[in-house]
């Protein structure tokens, strides 16, 4: 929305490029303080003041978006399509952080110059708009910066969620290493290897390489290398 207003001591003249309700919103405040709409400070004040509250409401919406990629990210940190997502709110942020001090700097204008629609009846009003509005700029930058934190904790957790990948095929290979060891060993076919002959030799070798399979498996259990995560290293 891109609203332009001319305002002289006796007339208010606005020109919006589209249709938008925030003339009618004007139109509304206007028809119930009749007595306001005869003075164009009063009338540039609703005009502020209601684009004032819009920004506001977008802070709202913005903010609500931020709760929801914080969740999304605990929930899918691998989802590639949360990254485009923060950039495009961070181009956006950007867009109407520019919106944001242009609006601040004309209502800084306002309030300081000498112009004849501001009197000492308005000035209250415009300074109930430049508080606004000074909201709104140190919210965006507090969004940019949340933003640029979710994107870090989506990269830990990509990052934290790799390493327990690599940690349980690392512990699952330690477990097999002993096994294929013994396998070796016993498939060597060596022409004095009394085992190969003994009755009980085959079932014996893979009872032992079980055994030490679990042994390995407990082990690791208990330093806390293995299960649940953050387990203390005794």
């Amino acid at each position: 929305m891109n609203v332009r207003l001319l305002a002289g001591s006796q007339y208010m003249i606005s020109y919006i490029d589209e249709n938008d309700p925030l003339i009618d919103h004007v139109k509304e405040r206007l028809l119930n303080h009749r007595d306001q709409a005869l003075y164009p400070g009063y009338v540039l004040y609703h005009f502020l003041d209601l684009a004032a509250i819009r920004f506001l409401q977008v802070i709202d919406q913005i903010a609500d978006r931020i709760q929801t990629l914080e969740r999304q990210v605990f929930a899918t940190p691998f989802a590639n399509e949360i990254g485009r997502e923060i950039y495009r709110m961070k181009t956006h942020l950007h867009e109407l952080r520019q919106i944001a001090e242009a609006q601040e700097e004309a209502i800084k204008i306002i309030r300081h110059a000498d112009l004849p629609y501001i009197n000492q009846d308005t000035n209250p009003y415009i300074e109930e708009v430049a508080s606004r509005f000074s909201r709104v700029p140190a919210a965006l930058d507090a969004f940019k910066e949340s933003l640029s934190a979710i994107f870090d904790l989506q990269l830990s957790l990509k990052s934290d969620h790799m390493n327990v990948i690599m940690k349980t095929l690392t512990l699952v290979s330690v477990i097999f290493l002993p096994m294929t060891f013994i396998a070796g060993v016993y498939g060597m076919n060596f022409a004095f290897m009394p085992e190969l002959k003994w009755r009980y030799g085959y079932p014996f070798a893979l009872l032992l390489m079980a055994a030490v399979a679990v042994l390995i498996a407990l082990y690791f259990k208990r330093k806390g290398w293995w299960g649940e995560t953050g387990a203390k290293e005794k």
